[in-house]
């Protein structure tokens, strides 16, 4: 067999006839593909499989063997349960991903789905389809244990913090037994060990400061700024002086800060490994973690001890300096008070300081006391409003740290300054900036500011961006001569020192684009200081189209006339305000006047009506100016009387400066010709949308007389044809089913003259083998009645329609035309092939729909089988139960799924012991709570179903819940129920009742119906158990009791089944 899969000796069973599509999978599926047996066994691969798992090939031969010997332990009792434990006969399972050993003994994630086929004859296994997923599943698990290693990191605080964080997590997360920390000092000669943890004997003095230029891996990795990833015979060849002991693979990962090496991290693993580029890729990563938490600890510690010295200088500074209590009142200040506030230390000392405070500040500087009170030494600081002596509200910058065990403060220490003066500044300085940044930002026009010195760009706002098309970075590392033209770069720069500090360039200059595209602007510039350097603030108006306008319309001009008098179009141009208008010598040739008898016609004398508003109305628009150019196809009355389609573009000619029109100018061209062939191209696009309507229509419709009906009918509008009809084959015999435009006279000879197929002699057998007739009506040659009646027609068209290869019917077309054209043929031969797809379709949906109906009945009975259902239990509650369906309403779909749900009720069952299920005697509370569990079971396994309606299920699930919420699984209750499983549960009930069963003798019909009526409201719908009691009363659906079951229960004692 040409590309077969790898198989074992022996013929497999699903290469047999009939499993083409396993075959196919084997053969050229790119995923991975085996076949198990009951066992577990792998008895046959495709290509890829084997080629991904070396365990399946020995010495290049395919080898059967068990699928437990290539899966990954951990995972091998998950594999087998969603393999043999979840996957029923036909159905498919997701398989979760689980490693398999591959080639070079190393193992892969692989993901996909198993089918069970073991049911199949022509398979018998579980069909495995994998796709390799490792690089998925170990980029999600490094990417875990780094958010991992990164949420411990984020809680170290201290340089001594995260050293213990990546000793404890960072190593877990790579995987390695052993590892250190260590750290480049501020000389950058030396490496400081800062913590190692996992080494079998802790490194000792020597380690604690290695020299940079020593021969270590961490020292080597550093000076080369590159990470050192070391197998074991790597670390032997290259450091043989240094013993490994018991680990094999190292690494030292360089800790960067700022792009330049700060330290290293060391790493031992007890395996050999060979690091992949993901491995590679999330030790980089990791490393850059820990080195970014490792600086900023550092950057914190530093920070602290520089709060502490700013503290100890705060209390000895020349600001004023106070201690007040954790109530707010102020039990010391220094002599600076008066000079500060102008109180004396006495007026203020034993007072709140909230007294003082302006009451809108109050809330922060209570906030700020909360603060310090609850961090006792750490410094908090407030701005806010102090009253002065002399009445008016300073602003007070004060920064305090609580002291409770200083008995020297016993308080919070306050050292406070004015800042009256800065926050005035403040205040004044922010609204200026404001004002000008919004304008600067703002402004339409391109604006920069660059200092006069050095001739650079020191700010520019958004329009200059888009203006000049530099991004604001280039645009700031501009020397402003890069924005003039070549030549005029010397003069430029020995001009622009000598500038007064305002200045207006009246004439344009020219700019330079970064495309090198030149524009021209007139420029203004206004001196000023920016961060304190000398500067200018530049503004530049961009009269680049102005400019071009201006020279353009002069050219235009010149070319116009020239353009008009040798044109083959028909040329006008008319200034604003003056009646005069040209028109070039064109319009004789075009419409039949002289220049001078056109200039003297009026718009309404010469336009079709119905062109005259849509003329109108773009003149209007030209005139307010919504629009520079616009098109129009209009009708022009010819000299000699007729209209002439001309197209014409019209245009307005503005003043470059004030926007207004100065000038009208028009082209048109005769397109007569082309509108005439629009016009046949629209009737025969109109003809394809008709034919494209007839897919559809017959798309909607199922019955083959309906079908050639609405066929034959579109065909004769689309056509104008005299007549058509649609002849259906009964065995050979053919009846006319529809005709259109057919008298009662053509009807007779026709079906007289042609009862047969073979009647039409050769026609037929060209119809027979699905060809088209196409010729001229020979009236000689044709029967003397039907020669009488097709008289008139002179050609005619037969096409055939099938149903699953089978001559179904005849369309036949007659026409008074001599032939049928080449387009007629195509139109009619697509109408046959639309009819035959839509009678296929319609063949196909029934058969789909049969099938799909014996399957579901199959597997109720499959049930009916294994439980103490009698024979037809299954198809009887199913015809009890359309029945009461239809007496309540249902039909259609909503009937059909009531139908399957009557089918698969029971189907949990299944996993259901016979111990359990087939037990004769009364079941024991625990068998009873297994039992209860199988619509549960029934719906967990039915919903994965394709196209199984949402009722179905609801029956499956729900057909043992009682209207009083005594049922089970769910304990639904009256309406809360599904309107299916209520309708069900009466019919399930009644079969049961009046079934014999081996603990109980069989109801006759009227002992069950009264047992219904009894408890119905408390076990059943009232209205569907009486609509049930109303069915069977009118078709008197009594049966005689079982005598022989008799014995087994007595008829007294009435308890309703509930299976």
């Amino acid at each position: 067999m040409k590309n077969a899969p790898d198989q074992p000796s022996r013929t497999a069973p699903w290469f047999q006839p009939g499993a083409g599509i396993v075959e196919a999978l084997f053969t050229h599926s790119t995923d991975l593909v085996l076949l198990l047996d009951a066992a577990g066994e792998v008895r046959a691969c495709n290509p890829a499989a084997r080629e991904a798992l070396g365990a399946l090939t020995t010495a290049g031969a395919w080898t059967p063997a068990p699928i437990q010997t290539l899966i990954h332990p951990d995972d091998a009792l998950r594999m087998h349960a969603e393999v043999f434990g979840e996957a029923q006969p036909g159905a498919s399972v997701g398989l979760s991903p689980f490693r398999v050993r591959g080639q070079a003994q190393r193992w892969r994630w692989l993901e996909g789905t198993a089918v069970n086929l073991l049911h199949d004859p022509e398979v018998q296994g579980l069909l495995v389809l994998a796709r390799d997923v490792t690089a998925r599943v170990v980029a999600e698990r490094l990417g875990a244990a780094q958010q991992q290693v990164a949420a411990a990191l984020s809680t170290a605080t201290t340089a001594d913090d995260v050293v213990a964080v990546i000793l404890q997590h960072a190593l877990e997360a790579l995987g390695a037994a052993a590892g250190g920390v260590l750290r480049l000092t501020p000389d950058g000669a030396f490496l400081e060990l800062l913590g190692s943890a996992g080494y079998e004997e802790q490194p000792g003095n020597a380690w604690a400061r290695v020299p940079l230029s020593g021969p270590v891996p961490a020292a080597e990795a550093i000076r080369t700024g590159q990470d050192l990833l070391l197998s074991a015979s790597a670390w032997d060849s290259l450091y043989p002086q240094l013993p490994r002991s018991s680990y094999q693979a190292a690494a030292a990962l360089v800790l960067n800060h700022e792009g330049r090496p700060a330290g290293a991290l060391t790493l031992h693993f007890r395996d050999d490994l060979q690091f992949t580029p993901e491995h590679r890729q999330f030790m980089r990563a990791l490393a850059d973690q820990c080195a970014y938490a490792l600086e900023r600890a550092t950057l914190l510690d530093r920070l602290r001890t520089s709060e502490a010295r700013h503290r100890k200088f705060n209390q000895f500074g020349a600001d004023l300096v106070s201690v007040i209590s954790p109530e707010g009142v102020l039990t010391y200040t220094t002599d600076a008070t008066p000079r500060l506030l102008g109180y004396p230390v006495s007026a203020l000392v034993g007072q709140s300081a909230f007294a003082f405070i302006f009451e809108a500040d109050q809330p922060l500087v209570m906030q700020a006391i909360g603060q310090a009170l609850a961090t006792p030494g750490q410094p908090v600081q407030a701005t806010y409003r102090f009253l002065h002596q002399d009445g008016r509200w300073i602003w007070i910058e004060s920064i305090a740290a609580y002291h409770p065990d200083d008995p020297e403060i016993g308080g919070i220490l306050v050292n406070s300054r004015d800042v009256t003066h800065q926050m005035a500044l403040r205040d004044e300085l922010k609204d200026r900036e404001a004002a000008f940044r919004h304008l600067f930002a703002h402004n339409p026009l391109p604006m920069w500011v660059y200092d006069l010195q050095t001739l650079r760009v020191l700010e520019v706002n958004d329009a200059a961006v888009v203006k000049y098309g530099y991004s604001r970075q280039e645009f700031l590392q501009l020397h402003l001569k890069e924005l003039r033209p070549g030549a005029d770069r010397d003069a430029f720069e020995t001009l622009i020192h000598d500038l007064p500090p305002v200045l207006q360039h009246a004439d344009p200059v020219c700019h330079l684009r970064r495309d090198g595209t030149p524009i021209d602007v007139i420029v203004h510039g206004h001196g000023l200081t920016f961060a304190d350097r000398p500067a200018r603030l530049v503004v530049v108006e961009d009269v680049t189209e102005q400019l071009a306008a201006q020279r353009a319309l002069q050219e235009s001009e010149r070319k116009f006339r020239l353009m008009a008098e040798n044109s083959s179009n028909l040329i006008t141009a008319q200034r604003v305000g003056d009646p005069e208008m040209y028109i070039s010598p064109a319009v004789h040739e075009l419409l039949g006047y002289t220049p001078e008898q056109a200039a003297r016609l009026n718009h309404q004398d010469v336009l079709h009506p119905d062109d005259l508003p849509g003329y109108r109305t773009l003149r209007r628009s030209l005139i307010r100016g919504q629009g520079d150019r616009a098109e129009l196809a209009l009708r022009v009355r010819h000299a000699q009387g007729h209209y002439v389609w001309l197209e014409t573009s019209a245009r307005v000619v503005r003043d470059p400066l004030t926007g207004r029109a100065t000038e009208y100018h028009s082209s048109s061209r005769d397109v007569s010709a082309r509108r005439q062939a629009e016009a046949q191209v629209q009737a025969q696009v109109e003809r394809y949308r008709q034919l494209l309507d007839l897919t559809e229509a017959l798309e909607q419709q199922h019955d083959p007389t309906t079908l050639a009906y609405e066929a034959l009918e579109r065909y004769v509008s689309l056509t104008g044809d005299a007549c058509g009809f649609y002849l259906r084959l009964h065995g050979e015999e053919l009846r006319v089913v529809h005709s259109c435009e057919v008298n009662l006279s053509l009807h007779r000879g026709l079906t007289q003259g042609f009862p047969t197929l073979a009647s039409f002699g050769s026609i037929g057998e060209v119809l027979r083998a699905g060809q088209p007739f196409f010729g001229v009506v020979d009236h000689g040659a044709l029967p003397p009645q039907v020669a009488a009646v097709l008289g008139e027609f002179r050609s005619m068209a037969a096409l055939p329609v099938f149903e699953d290869e089978r001559l179904l019917g005849i369309f036949m077309l007659l026409s008074r035309r001599p032939e049928v054209d080449t387009e007629a043929r195509r139109l009619l031969a697509a109408i046959a092939e639309r009819v035959s797809v839509a009678l296929e379709r319609r063949l196909h949906m029934v058969q789909l729909a049969s099938s799909r109906e014996e399957t579901l009945r199959a597997l109720g009975l499959v049930l009916e089988y294994r439980d103490y259902e009698t024979a037809g239990h299954t198809d009887r509650v199913v015809r009890l139960t359309e029945r009461l369906a239809r007496a309540l309403g249902f039909s259609g779909s909503e009937l059909d799924a009531l139908r399957w749900g009557a089918y698969l009720h029971d189907t949990g069952k299944v996993a259901i012991p016979d111990s359990i299920l087939r037990k004769p005697g009364k079941l024991d509370a625990e068998e009873w709570a297994v039992i209860q569990q199988h619509p549960v079971i029934g719906y967990e396994l039915l919903q994965h179903l394709p196209n199984l309606p949402a009722s179905t299920l609801e029956v499956v699930r729900h057909h043992h819940e009682r209207w009083d919420g005594t049922g089970y699984p769910a304990q639904l209750a009256g309406e809360a129920i599904p309107l299916a499983a209520r309708l069900f549960a009466v019919i399930d009930v009644y079969d049961a009742l009046t079934d014999r069963r081996p603990y109980k003798r069989a109801w006759t019909s009227q002992e069950a119906l009264a047992e219904i009526e009894r408890t119905s409201g408390s076990h059943f719908d009232p209205q569907v158990a009486r609509a049930f009691l109303e069915l069977m009363a009118s078709e008197h659906p009594d049966e005689p009791a079982d005598d022989e079951g008799a014995a087994l229960q007595p008829p007294c004692a009435r308890t309703v089944p509930s299976l």
